[in-house]
Order: structure tokens, then C-alpha cells, then sequence
């Protein structure tokens, strides 16, 4: 990768420990609680924050699912559902005229979430044509993470 990019492994594990890793070499700047987080990612971060959410619910309480894409073309979604799944809170967004392969793979991610027992908010913004984040999410995230926090 070019330098100050990342890309992902897209390996469900690898993916949890390298967000467990950054946060632990955090720990001075950000004070967390050990369960509880909720992962917010765009297009292959995306598929960052709904894999490991899916695959390790005693951690994520949800995730914020924007315009999922990668190498991948389908969640590494778990193969059974637990009582913890039935606590989570996914917000499944996508733009309305964007490549299939993202609309597509934003669809599975809500099914799967829902199959699990999970709450699924599943949106499509008319407004975003193309592969982009919507213009607002900053203003939008402070939202979202509520709806997620209220639930629990």
C-alpha cells in the first residue's frame, strides 16, 4: 500500500486483533470500557466493523455498516446465533446508486445481522450516487451511536 494507507486483511480474527491492538496502544488517549464498542467503518473498513461485530458479540454491542466492499463478496458472518447477538445494534447504509456489488453486499450484511437476532436499521440514501460516504455522516455519527447506546 501507499504510504499512510492501510488496507485490511479481511480475516475476520486478524481484523479483531488489529483493532484490539490499536486500541491497546492507545490506552493514554482513550479510556474504554472491556466490552461494549461499537465499529463504524466505510466501504472495505466497513467490512472491518460488521465481521468482527458479527463474529465476536461479547466485545461489539453493533456496528455502523457504511457502503461495504473489498475482496470479499460476502460477510464472514457467523454460522449460529447467541444471546449476545439478540443485544446488538447494526445500522446497514448504503447509497442508492451505487456500484451493485456494494448494494448488494450491504443487503447481506442486514439479512445476516437479522438472522442472528441482532436489531438491523437497513438505509438507503437517494441522495449518493457513486461510492461516497454521505456528506453529513460526521454530523450523522453522534445519531447513529445513539441509536445503537439506547437499546442497551
Amino acid at each position: 500500500m501507499e504510504e499512510n494507507t492501510w488496507e485490511s486483511a479481511e480475516e475476520t480474527e486478524m481484523d479483531r486483533d488489529h483493532i484490539k491492538a490499536v486500541l491497546s496502544a492507545n490506552t493514554d488517549q482513550v479510556k474504554l470500557k472491556s466490552s461494549g464498542h461499537i465499529l463504524f467503518g466505510f466501504s472495505q473498513g466497513a467490512k472491518v466493523a460488521g465481521d468482527p461485530a458479527m463474529n465476536y458479540p461479547e466485545t461489539y454491542c453493533g456496528a455502523i455498516v457504511m457502503s461495504p466492499g473489498g475482496k470479499k463478496d460476502n460477510p464472514d458472518d457467523p454460522t449460529s446465533s447467541s444471546s449476545r447477538h439478540r443485544r446488538q445494534v447494526y445500522l446497514c447504509l448504503v447509497g442508492e446508486n451505487e456500484p451493485y456489488g456494494n448494494i448488494s453486499l450491504i443487503r447481506e450484511y442486514a439479512s445476516d445481522a437479522s438472522r442472528i437476532g441482532a436489531e438491523v436499521h437497513h438505509k438507503v440514501y437517494p441522495e449518493i450516487s457513486g461510492h461516497a460516504a454521505r456528506s453529513d455522516y460526521e454530523n450523522s455519527l453522534k445519531t447513529w451511536l445513539q441509536d445503537i447506546l439506547k437499546t442497551k
